[in-house]
């Protein structure tokens, strides 16, 4: 499954939908402030949006990849 990011500043955004279940991530991977990156990802229960993991990566990429494999969906 390809997964598209958006840009925003530093900030990357990500949506998917996940077969088994059904359940509807977001990610987001933003720049911290002092070094790294952070991740987190946030699934929609009844309407609201519930944070589910999050962590820190040395590069964009790799909280990218972190924040895909927390969902099960890619």
């Amino acid at each position: 499954m390809v997964l598209v990011w958006e840009r925003s500043g530093d900030t990357f955004y990500a949506e998917i939908e996940a077969l088994a279940g059904g359940f509807r991530y977001s990610l987001i991977v933003e720049k911290m402030p002092l070094a790294g990156w952070g991740w987190s990802v946030l699934r929609e229960v009844k309407g609201a949006w519930r944070l589910t993991q999050n962590g820190i990566a040395g590069t964009a990429q790799e909280a990218m990849r972190e924040a895909e494999q927390a969902t099960g969906a890619v």
